[in-house]
């Protein structure tokens, strides 16, 4: 559904506060012109670029949020491609707009008035990208990109556009090399911040993709993930984390240490698709809600928040979602629930809503689905409906199958 207004409005929640609380629950946001909010960018000198990979468009809207252009494609060498998929979105300090096109394995740079002046990752070799999901801007001149489906961190050249390194080896595990189909970085200072999104993770790294630490893992409660989708520092070098799976989000110290959390598993609030996240200089913090096609932000003007974790009955009662489930083509998908619902079904569709197929079970917290293996790389749609307690629940949510 396209939106037709600018709504920026305190959303009423109110919670007892903490001494030691520092996030609040934020303002709701939402922009004209948008189906599915995927990325942002933000500055007072060139307002919010946003990505919609839902209508494949990269709006931009100045600080007021009026609708100043919308892009659909890019053209180089008189050569026309429509975006597919857009996702990450950055602005550099010379004002170019770096766009992760996720669809075509692409990077493009645009320039302030939205023309494309040069594209990353589409030459054969290491630097070929598949999937690419998110990006940051980084010192020396340097790009950084989630290279999803390649499982790691690529690095290029801003100015040559010449592919530098890259790390990350495909695995599911502990180690610290491995990767699993990582969907969002950040660059802070000196380090590279990951979300190891197949591996329930944050990864940090120096700006040489040198191992320093791993902040949480798979798992409930504080500092477990199920799926983190982005990962921000904010100006006060705490660290945000956007899990998809779990439908929150955490908020860690700069050594790792939890701090609070907003939404499933802590307190009444609800997202319903939460993925990039951007901080910005001022100290404010946005989350775009994907499928709900608005963006959350945090600012100075929000008091602190925060609440224990729910009980387990109340957990098992939350509406569950799944996704961004990362996936490889051939290999099936998995549904944890935190409890056994008395039953569960599981609906995958096409992002234009084609049913692919569906599985059900009973008294079961954990679902797989085997259909996945004959599935083609893409985003898809996954509808979980549970009947738990007399009562049903229904969620829907987004799967990325990368190559």
């Amino acid at each position: 559904m396209k939106k037709s207004v600018l709504l920026l409005a305190l959303i009423a929640l109110v919670s007892p506060l903490s001494a030691s609380a520092t996030i609040g629950a934020p303002h709701s946001l939402v922009l004209s012109g948008l189906d599915s909010t995927a990325s942002v960018s933000f500055g007072s000198s060139y307002g919010y670029y946003v990505t919609d990979d839902s209508s494949n468009l990269v709006n931009h809207y100045d600080a007021a949020g009026n609708l100043v252009s919308s892009i659909s494609s890019s053209s180089l060498d008189g050569t026309s491609t429509a975006l597919d998929a857009p996702t990450g979105v950055e602005v550099d300090p010379s004002g170019n707009v770096w766009v992760a096109d996720a669809e075509n394995d692409r990077v493009i740079e645009m320039d302030s008035n939205g023309v494309t002046v040069a594209q990353l990752g589409v030459t054969e070799g290491a630097g070929a990208l598949s999937w690419p999901n998110d990006l940051a801007v980084g010192p020396s001149n340097r790009l950084y990109v989630a290279d999803s489906g390649n499982n790691r961190v690529a690095v290029y050249d801003r100015t040559s556009g010449a592919f530098l390194f890259s790390w990350g080896t495909f695995g599911f595990g502990q180690s610290d090399s491995f990767l699993a189909s990582p969907l969002g970085l950040c660059v802070s200072g000196s380090q590279v911040l990951v979300a190891d999104t197949g591996n329930a993770r944050v990864q940090v790294y120096d700006l040489d993709g040198h191992y320093l630490q791993t902040i949480g893992g798979r798992g409930m409660g504080q500092g477990g993930f199920d799926s983190p989708f982005d990962v921000a520092v904010d100006a006060e070098s705490r660290i945000w984390v956007a899990d998809n799976g779990r439908q929150n989000v955490q908020i860690f110290s700069a050594v790792g240490t939890f701090i609070s959390g907003v939404g499933g598993g802590y307190d009444g609030f609800m997202f319903e698709d939460p993925t990039h996240l951007y901080a910005e200089s001022d100290g404010s913090v946005l989350l775009a809600d994907g499928y709900a096609g608005r963006f959350f932000v945090w600012d100075s003007s929000v008091q602190g928040m925060r609440s224990g974790p729910k009980s387990s009955k109340e957990l098992a009662e939350t509406p569950m979602t799944v996704g961004p489930v990362p996936a490889h083509s051939g290999e099936a998908l998995m549904l944890v629930l935190p409890a056994a619902p008395e039953h569960v079904s599981w609906q995958l569709y096409t992002a234009d809503m084609r049913l692919v197929g569906e599985v059900a079970a009973d008294g079961r917290s954990i679902v797989t689905y085997s259909q996945t293996a004959g599935l083609p790389a893409g985003v898809y749609l996954s509808k979980v409906s549970m009947d738990n307690n007399g009562g049903h629940r229904m969620a829907l949510q987004k799967i990325v199958i990368t190559r």
